[in-house]
């Protein structure tokens, strides 16, 4: 599989909690600091890059930053990255700055372990890739590519960050914390094993879909509360608890669940700074925190966890799954 997916997710300042995981052997995952690496091959007379950063190498140079060909030699495209480095403006204040925060990892490494493991151990047969880290000039947040992957760190400074200024809008800012990189990595790793294949693409076949999400996270990363993984505030979470009825009357009463209009399923889905349908005191993507709580219901009712795979490679139908969850009556 040689391709690119590329990901924004939403996100809200939050420190990372303690890992209760006493026992990752086998497991333990470290972050390869490609950042690193390149920059000192760029500091480098030689250019020599260690050869278990070539990978990621062609993929920053010709797919992320786009100033090589694929057929480039390892030495050109070091010289091509060290070449826009030295036009780009601002690119080495934002390698300083994403070393100076990102200097010590350990704290991310050892939720990624005791992740890692919970997440082969609820999907039997599943792998978890090398994590690279890398600077993106505030391009993509996490790529992936065959076995592996990579995260742009300078996407993860904190929302205070300066450097955001202008670059985001405020409702994005939350995307921007340390705290969400352990999150975003195991979401991207559940897309990834578990492709949206929904042909219709209606509200509740996304809901479905991003619901075993959401709960999937729950379940590799226990010590994350629901509000953590949504990003949502106390203050929001409690909205959504005191709304919740609200919510689902309205969208049943509106004919929005099984809607296939783009435009209705991205107000539901979709970062934003609200939900517009419930105005400004609401969080956005209420249809995955709905998605959620009827996965939360169904899998209850079943009194089976391991029906999780099963509902990620969607072998049952979604009005199957929203019958059977009793969600709502």
């Amino acid at each position: 599989m040689d391709r690119f997916i590329y990901i924004f997710i939403t996100i809200i300042y939050m420190t990372i909690p303690a890992c209760s995981c006493q026992d990752d052997s086998g497991h333990a995952v470290t972050l390869k600091r490609f950042d690193r690496e390149l920059l000192k091959a760029m500091s480098d007379d030689t250019g020599i890059l260690p050869n278990n950063y070539i990978p990621i190498l062609k993929i920053y140079a010709t797919g992320i930053i786009k100033c090589s060909l694929p057929g480039d030699s390892t030495d050109k495209m070091v010289s091509d990255l060290k070449s826009v480095y030295a036009s780009a403006k601002g690119f080495g204040q934002l390698y300083g700055d994403t070393e100076n925060i990102f200097y010590d990892t350990s704290d991310i490494e050892k939720e990624l372990s005791c992740g890692a493991k919970r997440y082969l151990s609820i999907f039997p047969g599943s792998y978890f890739p090398e994590i690279y880290t890398h600077v993106s000039g505030f391009s993509q947040s996490i790529i992936t590519a065959d076995s592996i992957m990579s995260i742009a760190l300078d996407n993860y400074l904190g929302k205070e960050y300066k450097g955001y200024k202008g670059v985001f809008f405020d409702y994005q800012l939350k995307n921007r914390e340390r705290s969400r990189i352990v999150p975003d990595i195991f979401t991207v790793c559940l897309y990834e094993a578990f492709p949206y294949n929904v042909k219709k693409r209606q509200v509740i076949d996304g809901m479905i879909y991003e619901g075993c999400i959401i709960y999937a996270i729950s379940r590799i990363l226990p010590n994350r509360s629901i509000s953590e993984i949504m990003n949502y505030s106390d203050e929001l979470m409690e909205w959504c608890e005191e709304n919740e009825r609200n919510i689902w009357a309205y969208m049943v009463k509106s004919e929005h669940l099984y809607s296939s209009d783009p435009l209705i399923y991205s107000k539901y889905m979709n970062d934003a700074p609200y939900t517009s349908f419930f105005g400004k005191g609401s969080p956005d993507r209420l249809g995955i925190w709905l998605g959620y709580k009827i996965i939360e219901s169904y899998i209850k009712s079943s009194n089976s966890d391991s029906i999780l795979t099963e509902l990620l490679s969607g072998k049952y139908e979604t009005a199957e799954i929203l019958t059977n969850s009793k969600y709502g009556n």
